[in-house]
């Protein structure tokens, strides 16, 4: 099965803002740039993947994508997250893609074992995997196929409407819930976890 992975992410310059009570933007922006580097490393050295999509509106951005060797969509300024994951997906299609996964940048203990643990979760297509936030609202992975087999309703209360919307489609869905997948970077307190196995240069 060929899959590709795409991963949204917001400007630099606008990254992270609920942690501005305790970091200042220059140490926001380092940190989200981190988080990225993280992301796309771990998806590089990993079997299975046919490529990247890296979904975004800024110029940084940009550039370290393609540095990465992940393919750079522009979101339209309008677009809105849910929109400009569907056009990827689009996109990740024509590539030849048969399942598309959406991986947000900011799981810091992410590891490829946690992916490669998604990926042995589907098996025949139609499927959905997906992977919650701590609290059991956001979605911190998605991985289905084919693409589009369902809509892309990323925001409030997201893992619930991927579930239903599955449901209604009548697909299977498997649940995965990891530590790594759980522990996103949203919140000051959230930062604790930065001292331990995933370190940034920024001093916290």
């Amino acid at each position: 099965m060929k899959r590709w992975v795409i991963v949204p992410v917001k400007r630099l310059a606008a990254a992270k803002s609920r942690l501005s009570p305790a970091l200042p933007a220059p140490q926001r922006r380092l940190l989200a740039r981190a988080l990225l580097d993280h992301t796309l490393n771990i998806l590089r050295g990993l079997g299975g993947i046919e490529g990247i999509l890296v979904v975004g509106k800024d110029r940084a951005v940009r550039s370290i994508a393609r540095k990465s060797g992940a393919i750079f969509i522009r979101e339209g300024e309008c677009d809105g997250l849910n929109r400009a994951l569907t056009r990827a997906a689009g996109a990740a299609v024509r590539l030849g893609a048969e399942a598309v996964m959406v991986l947000p940048a900011d799981l810091p203990l992410i590891r490829k074992g946690d992916i490669k643990q998604a990926m042995r979760m589907a098996s025949a297509p139609p499927f959905v995997v997906i992977a919650p936030d701590r609290g059991e609202q956001g979605t911190n992975l998605l991985y289905i196929s084919p693409p589009g087999i369902i809509k892309f309703s990323f925001g409030e209360r997201s893992f619930e409407k991927h579930i239903q919307s599955a449901r209604r489609k009548k697909v299977r869905v498997s649940v995965l819930r990891t530590l790594a997948l759980a522990q996103d970077i949203d919140r000051p307190e959230d930062l604790i976890i930065l001292r331990g196995p995933f370190r940034v240069p920024i001093p916290l």
